[in-house]
């Protein structure tokens, strides 16, 4: 990177001190043609106004070793304009995804910059949606986008900045009007759940409070713990959650420092400030569909409906768990939701980023980060292993051997870990949280866990070593696939002998054979071919049976069986939450928590496929 480009990074006088919100303002000229060229990025955020006008955000989330920038290209009027930029640098109060080098904004443009920071600030964790950007509370007239605020405008200072930017992996991000369906009362409710950058011009003079919700409870009643209430309907009257607060005095306008997330925004207001106007813009990423919704039965229609806006309101410039709370990318609904747009929209280029970021992520012993970028890190022993699934889903979908022989390396190093957790039983014992599906109430851990390992971690296990070895056979490793195929027998040999219990025909959850799910027995199917699984299951009354997330895994069993009666059967759970006033797919089939949850939309992906729309791209004949 030369000179010029490194001291195009600019900073406050002095530098950030975070947490800390500041401006950026430049007024530049546009030629003749009447287009705006630059590129631009910041640490951590930002936000770009043209003329007091949300024009574009960024950059895109991804690595400190792999930080992005942006190219912007604004159609205007040839002439003077004003270009002013928010920067969050809000270090511990900064978003769940939002990760740090060194606090700045950076543009290519260049001129006479100017700056000044939010000073008459105080922020506050966001609450209950705990993953996005603070909250914040201001006693200035907060009209800084116009160029005008509170404090001086000062000269910015330069700093050298040793990391590379890189080009957005994206195209660019929708960004299309929306109109809510009601505003009464200071409550503003929209027809569909909405991922929104919302613009509000008020008049008057007093202060104004915001706060946005997915939806409206039944009862005060809400657990602190498990960030649930009762919802029935999803028509409730009672909203949870803090607001962003600041002062009007006078006409100003105010664009949100983040996008946010639901079905409802309530905005109070105190003395004479009103608002006049109201402006809402769609965000998400740009799929273009391959399947129309009239070609799916019509008693399907409304759950595959809400299977597609699920999937919208979760992809960004990232795939995320859900947009109210987290977030985060976890790897178990990062999978679902590429397979998703492979069938549906036949588009790798998030799955790409995914994958990348994912193989970034790895720890020095191999692991894989369950969920990034994250401020927090965080390991859960299954998402190691469905990485190496969703990098088989890709080769499976997209026949791409040089993107595949990229993010290889990552897997390996992944297999070679887990293998690293077998004790003299022959099992894995992998630490960190084993979840596996919030089905059961023990953070998600399945029965009988207690000694550190259960059958079904171990079964996926011997799946994923196996898709390894078809990974290997792809790109022309037969030595190297024919030791994951050994490891992937031996494992499944040892749990077998473990697990199986010949007196029910099903493998248990436990070595003491007193728990029993679908959850095992779809994995030792996906592994090996053992149809007499299907018999058996119903012989057991307290078959733990597989959440929102986990069906998945179902799902694909039985259309790999030709069960397409259970298909069916499991698919009528989806039907029932069109029928409770929901837009999208929740975490849960009951008393979830999150109304909008990635995971849920994976039906999408297997009726496409049951029904033959959609067919993965690699032909290959493998031998494994």
């Amino acid at each position: 990177m030369n000179e010029q480009i490194k001291k195009q990074w600019m900073t406050l006088p002095g530098g950030f001190n975070t947490p800390e919100m500041a401006w950026f303002k430049l007024e530049t000229c546009v030629d003749e043609t009447g287009v705006l060229e630059f590129e631009f990025s910041a640490d951590e955020t930002c936000q770009i106004f043209l003329d007091g006008v949300l024009a574009a955000y960024g950059p895109g989330h991804s690595a400190a070793k792999y930080w992005l920038k942006q190219k912007c290209s604004l159609k205007t009027s040839p002439g003077k304009h004003l270009l002013t930029v928010r920067v969050l640098a809000l270090g511990k109060f900064s978003a769940q995804n939002q990760i740090s080098v060194r606090n700045g904004f950076y543009c290519t443009l260049q001129g006479n910059w100017r700056c000044q920071k939010v000073s008459d600030i105080t922020y506050a964790a966001p609450w209950p949606d705990w993953g996005v950007y603070a909250r914040f509370k201001t006693d200035e007239n907060f009209n800084y986008a116009a160029g005008s605020g509170a404090g001086e405008w000062m000269p910015v200072e330069y700093f050298d900045d040793t990391r590379t930017l890189h080009d957005s992996m994206l195209p660019q991000l929708i960004h299309g009007t929306v109109t809510p369906e009601s505003v009464s009362d200071g409550l503003v409710k929209f027809d569909d759940y909405e991922c929104l950058w919302s613009t509000w011009h008020f008049s008057g003079k007093g202060t104004v409070s915001i706060r946005w919700f997915e939806t409206g409870y039944l009862s005060r009643v809400f657990s602190h713990h498990n960030l649930k209430g009762e919802k029935g309907r999803r028509d409730g009257k009672f909203f949870i959650g803090n607001p962003d607060t600041f002062t009007i005095d006078g006409e100003c306008s105010f664009t949100d420092i983040q996008w946010r997330a639901g079905r409802y925004a309530q905005i109070s207001c105190t003395g004479t400030a009103k608002v006049e106007k109201m402006e809402f813009r769609r965000t998400g990423y740009p799929f273009a569909y391959t399947f129309e919704m009239n070609d799916i039965p019509e008693k399907y229609r409304p759950a595959m409906q809400m299977a597609k806006r699920t999937l919208e309101c979760c992809s960004h410039d990232l795939f995320m768990d859900c947009p109210y709370y987290e977030r985060l990318m976890y790897i178990g609904d990062a999978r679902m939701e590429a397979l998703c747009t492979y069938a549906a929209a036949n588009d790798s280029v998030i799955a790409r980023k995914a994958l990348k970021l994912f193989a970034m992520s790895q720890q020095e012993n191999g692991a894989i980060l369950s969920r990034f970028p994250a401020k927090v890190e965080q390991m859960i022993p299954s998402f190691v292993e469905i990485f190496i699934l969703m990098l088989h889903d890709f080769m499976m979908w997209n026949d791409d051997r040089d993107f595949v022989q990229e993010i290889l390396p990552a897997a390996r190093e992944a297999a070679d870990y887990l293998i690293s957790c077998r004790k003299d039983d022959g099992l894995l014992y992998p630490p960190g949280w084993n979840f596996i599906d919030w089905i059961w109430p023990q953070r998600g851990i399945p029965y009988g866990s207690d000694c550190g390992t259960n059958s079904i971690i171990n079964l996926l296990a011997a799946l994923a070593l196996k898709q390894l070895a078809r990974l290997e056979e792809y790109c022309n490793c037969d030595d190297a696939a024919a030791l994951r195929i050994q490891q992937s027998e031996e494992l499944f040999k040892t749990t077998q002998e473990i697990y199986f219990d010949k007196d029910t025909g099903l493998f248990s959850d436990d070595k003491e054979h007193k728990f029993y799910s679908e959850h095992a027995q779809v994995l030792a199917m996906l592994s090996h071919d053992l149809p007499d699984l299907w018999d058996n299951m119903p012989k057991i009354s307290k078959l733990t049976a597989c959440g929102i997330y986990f069906s998945s895994y179902y799902l694909e069993a039985a259309r790999l069986y030709g069960k397409t009666e259970l298909f069916e059967k499991r698919m009528e759970q989806w039907c029932d939450l069109a029928e409770l006033g929901l837009k999208t797919l929740p975490e849960e089939f009951t008393m979830p928590r999150s109304d909008c949850h990635a995971w849920g939309s994976h039906i999408l992906y297997h009726w496409l496929c049951l029904t033959g729309k959609a067919e993965p791209k690699c032909k290959m004949d493998f031998k494994y």
